[in-house]
């Protein structure tokens, strides 16, 4: 059975197979029930220092609910950390499933 995530009122399902090539931050992309690209929930911010596996949960979904799904499906462990650019603030998460669908 393929693990899902809600976003307001849609599911997708999560895969992280690529990096970030500024900074080697894993990307996770989302896809709707037809396999098609619906677009990234992390994003890039170069000027921070992530741990391995690190990555930050974009402005463009509910940050913490969304944090709150990938952790109910074991994609991703969540942290106290917070990475700061000068567009905003974005909770980091530790992928769990590199080079996966989650």
């Amino acid at each position: 059975m393929e693990k899902l995530i809600q976003i307001y009122v849609s599911k997708y399902s999560v895969v992280c197979l690529r990096q970030y090539e500024a900074n080697d931050q894993p990307v996770l992309d989302i896809f709707d029930s037809l396999g098609c690209p619906a677009g990234s929930i992390s994003t890039c911010i170069p000027s921070h220092l992530f741990e391995n596996g690190e990555t930050a949960i974009s402005t463009d979904v509910p940050q913490q609910d969304t944090i709150d799904e990938l952790v109910r499906i074991g994609a991703v462990e969540a942290t106290d950390k917070i990475a700061y650019s000068a567009h905003g603030e974005y909770p980091v998460v530790k992928v769990l499933n590199l080079g996966a669908s989650c």
